[in-house]
């Protein structure tokens, strides 16, 4: 590495040293991290691909970008006191980090509003707390000003005088309960936050790996979340490295992206890991018995014998075909993860670690184990230097530290931490100086005979081939309220394959105990995490259920019955849209070229339309001999 930053540079630790010695003697500000944040100019903040182009953004001219905008700014909020509160409700983009600057520098102190809470809920955190702005993507807000980022870009009016920065920076939580708490970090907070970073790139040779000389994250994270803003933002923005930003998160861009961009560094939540990793086994799967068993023979030696070696020679397609030969680290946080996922992507050749962190505490601890065979527990490794852990009677995780949140703000009352434990409510244990997270207090669920049922720890312990999702919760059946294991399964799965599913459901939980613990195996087709969630709210599902929004079934063979019938529905609708015809046109066996004078373009679009509905192949063989919509659906349903 020749040129990190401002100076000549041997080694990554010797710059990150250099600056981290500069950031503590500083005075620990919000607008002191600025400082160093934007200080090497020449080097690449932002990527985004535009078409067949790649643009990119340095450092230097996103500090002018901010400044011009604080200037424009101030006029416009010319009749709001200093040091008052300012909602951003943006999504990600290079715009969201101009905006959350411009604040602080006129004084403000962001409020990060969580993009997946209900409007209801943000509009009583604006009320409570007397907010009078949000800065906001063109969203209306019931306050007494919303401005768009465009509002404020195109503003003609500006102010160059030099105002007094704030220095409180305010986080919402992620929504899993019903009050939001709002957590104020000041910038001497972060500083701790980013001093413990450091420590990481001294204590990870992998962490600091670059690719082709450059280190690039992708901003998959909410950069509202605490996850999103601490360890992907700040932990990197401090040394000046590149953002990836994405134009949506449809899978299929997502991957595009890390291999078009090069990216090195990935960090997300364990909804992504296992849908990437279900994803992975659906196609082995397709592929036949002999290739599953290949690949389960290959995962197993990576495992026993810890070789990277091995790994990068044996999965080099199977990287091909995920996230390619770039990445370098990944960190998964935000929830449980069961160890076989993390342990699968060590075997194929990359390296994922398990992290901690709380919109309360902010990012605390993260497994900095070299081994795979370690780093395949799922610890969430040693508390950071300016963190301490320590754990109630009730096994409950204690976090305290000069990173934690200032005070805690929740329906008006004030809670002031001042680096005093926190409890998280997490249930943990401490194993050989390490942390490994069992899931929330609140979440645990009393069996019939009394027994304590925690339902993230059990989940990571469960494998269901066929199931898209599943989680352990209470629901009614019968008059009582019962443990139940709620099966997601895609809705147009077959009777046959629903009974097999729902065996392998029973089967797991007798292999883990819980048998004679959970009253029955549900099924439903509609998803457990919803599109504003990290991860399955069990008791938002649960009063989905009450309230009839969202539908179950315990019988198979009813279930299979409504599942086929929407099968065969959706089928219609696609042969209409390829034929140009009314679905009224469309009978279950009607011939697609003898009865509805189908063309052979006219059958190529249909099957295009099938795959990307449903993710089936079609093999060579069968694509003259499936000509009707009954076909098509016994085709699928196997």
């Amino acid at each position: 590495m020749s040129k990190l930053g401002t100076g000549d540079y041997k080694t990554v630790n010797g710059y990150v040293n250099g600056k981290i010695r500069a950031l503590t003697e500083s005075n620990r500000t919000f607008e002191a991290l600025y400082g160093f944040m934007f200080s090497e100019r020449e080097n690449i903040m932002a990527e985004r691909s535009e078409g067949h182009r790649v643009v990119s953004t340095t450092y230097g001219e996103c500090r002018d970008d901010i400044e011009r905008l604080a200037e424009r700014l101030k006029p416009l909020t010319s009749d709001i006191a200093h040091g008052a509160v300012v909602g951003l409700y943006m999504d990600n983009s290079l715009e969201w980090i101009k905006a959350f600057w411009a604040i602080l520098e006129c004084g403000f102190s962001p409020l990060l509003m969580n993009l997946r809470l209900d409007d209801d809920r943000l509009t009583a955190v604006l009320k409570e707390n007397d907010v009078k702005l949000v800065i906001s993507d063109g969203k209306k807000f019931d306050c007494a000003i919303t401005l768009s980022y465009d509002d404020i870009a195109n503003a003609t009016e500006t102010a160059t005088d030099k105002s007094e920065w704030a220095d409180e920076i305010i986080v919402m939580s992620s929504g899993t309960s019903e009050k939001v708490k709002l957590c104020v970090y000041s910038g001497e907070n972060f500083v701790y936050q980013i001093r413990d970073s450091a420590r990481i790139i001294a204590g990870s040779k992998q962490i600091k790996k670059h690719y082709r000389n450059r280190l690039k994250l992708l901003v998959f994270l909410p950069l509202y979340h605490i996850f999103g803003l601490a360890a992907m933002y700040m932990w990197f923005g401090f040394f000046s490295r590149t953002f990836v930003f994405l134009k949506d998160i449809r899978p299929e861009t997502i991957l595009y992206t890390i291999k078009r961009h090069k990216v090195t560094h990935i960090f997300a939540v364990p909804l992504f890991w296992n849908k990437v990793y279900n994803e992975f086994w659906k196609k082995i799967k397709e592929r036949g018995e002999k290739t599953v068993e290949k690949c389960r023979k290959g995962l197993r030696i990576a495992k026993k014998t810890g070789s990277k070696t091995f790994s990068k020679l044996a999965f080099g397609e199977v990287r091909d075909n995920i996230f390619g030969d770039s990445v370098k680290f990944m960190i998964t946080g935000g929830g449980a993860i069961s160890p076989d996922v993390i342990a699968f992507f060590n075997a194929i050749g990359y390296h994922l670690t398990n992290g901690y962190g709380m919109s309360e505490v902010g990012i605390t601890s993260v497994d900095l184990s070299r081994r795979p065979k370690k780093l395949n527990t799922g610890s969430v490794g040693k508390p950071f230097a300016h963190v301490n852990y320590s754990i109630n009677e009730n096994g409950e995780l204690l976090v305290g530290g000069k990173s934690a949140a200032t005070r805690i703000i929740c329906g008006g009352e004030i809670t002031e931490l001042g680096g005093k434990p926190y409890n998280t409510h997490d249930l943990v244990k401490l194993h050989k100086g390490k942390y490994y997270m069992l899931g929330r207090r609140d979440d645990v669920i009393i069996g019939e005979d009394g027994e304590n049922i925690n339902p993230d720890y059990e989940e990571s312990r469960i494998s269901i081939a066929g199931a898209e999702e599943f989680c352990l919760l209470c629901l009614e059946n019968g008059g009582a309220v019962k443990p139940t294991l709620l099966v997601r399964v895609n809705r147009y799965v077959s009777e046959s394959r629903l009974k097999e599913i729902k065996h392998t459901a029973e089967s797991e939980l007798v292999r883990i105990g819980l048998a004679g613990t959970v009253g029955s195996v549900m099924f439903t087709s509609e998803p457990l995490v919803g599109e504003d969630e990290f991860k399955p709210n069990r008791r938002r599902i649960a009063e989905r259920i009450a309230n009839g929004s969202m539908s179950i079934s315990v019988d198979t063979e009813v279930s299979a019955e409504r599942f086929g019938d929407e099968l065969y529905a959706k089928m219609r609708g696609l042969f209409a849209a390829a034929l140009n015809k009314d679905e009224s046109e469309i009978t279950d066996n009607a011939h697609f070229f003898f009865d509805l004078a189908g063309t052979s373009l006219d059958y190529f679009t249909l099957i295009n339309s099938v795959r990307n509905e449903f993710g089936v192949e079609f093999p060579v063989s069968d694509k003259g001999s499936l000509s009707t919509v009954s076909e098509f659906c016994d085709f699928i349903r196997k």
